[in-house]
C-alpha cells in the first residue's frame, strides 16, 4: 500500500512539472512574439520606416543636400538602403515610442558581414518619422551572431533605453567611453563635443 501512495505522488508530482514546463512553453512563445515586426507593420509599412530609417544612418547621395534627403532625387538610393537592410524586432510602445532592431550592409572585408542598431523613434506622419535615437551600434559581424543576439539585445533596448556589452563576444561599438549618440544631430559623436554642444 506504501508503495501505491508513493507511486501515486510521485505521478503527481511528474504531472506538476509537466504542466509547468507547458505553461512556460506557452508563456516564452508568447514572449517571443511580442517583437515579431508583421505584428505591428505590413510589408509595406516596414519597407517604408526601412527607407526612413536609412534616411538619418545612411551617408547622403552624391549631389544631395541634407534637406533634400527625402526629395524625389533621393529616393531611388534610399530604397537601395532599405531593401539591403533587414528589420528583425518591432514593438509599438505605451510611452509614444516605436521602436526597432535593424542590421544592414556595411564595408567589410568578409562577406556575410552586417552592422546592428536598436533605437527608437516617433512617427510624424504616415510615412515621416520624428525624434529618432539609436541606443546601439554593433561592431561588424557575421549576420548568424546578430540575429542571435537580437531578442536580447532588443528587449533591454525597450526596457532600459540603453544597451550594455557583455559577454565574451564584443557586441557594442557604440556607445563607448568617447561616442554617444547625439539626438539633436542624429549621429554618433565624440562625448567632448556633444557636451559642448549642450552648454
Amino acid at each position: 500500500m506504501d508503495s501505491l501512495v508513493l507511486y501515486k505522488v510521485k505521478m503527481m508530482k511528474l504531472k506538476n512539472v509537466i504542466v509547468f514546463i507547458f505553461v512556460m512553453t506557452v508563456f516564452m512563445a508568447c514572449e517571443s512574439g511580442k517583437y515579431k515586426v508583421d505584428k505591428y507593420l505590413t510589408k509595406e509599412e516596414s519597407t517604408l520606416l526601412k527607407k526612413e530609417l536609412s534616411r538619418y544612418m545612411d551617408k547622403l547621395p552624391e549631389r544631395v543636400s541634407m534637406e533634400e534627403r527625402w526629395s524625389a532625387k533621393a529616393n531611388s538610393y534610399y530604397t537601395l538602403k532599405a531593401d539591403s537592410m533587414n528589420l528583425l524586432r518591432y514593438y509599438e510602445g505605451t510611452d509614444g515610442y516605436n521602436y526597432y532592431y535593424i542590421t544592414r550592409i556595411v564595408p567589410s572585408i568578409r562577406a556575410g558581414e552586417r552592422r546592428a542598431s536598436a533605437g527608437r523613434f516617433q512617427w510624424e506622419t504616415k510615412d515621416r518619422i520624428k525624434n529618432l535615437e539609436e541606443f546601439f551600434l554593433s561592431n561588424i559581424l557575421p549576420e548568424e551572431t546578430l540575429n542571435k543576439a537580437a531578442d536580447d539585445l532588443f528587449q533591454e533596448a525597450v526596457e532600459k533605453h540603453k544597451v550594455e556589452e557583455k559577454g565574451s563576444v564584443e557586441l557594442i561599438e557604440w556607445p563607448n567611453d568617447y561616442f554617444a549618440y547625439n539626438k539633436e544631430s542624429h549621429s554618433w559623436d565624440r562625448r567632448v563635443f556633444i557636451q559642448d554642444t549642450i552648454r
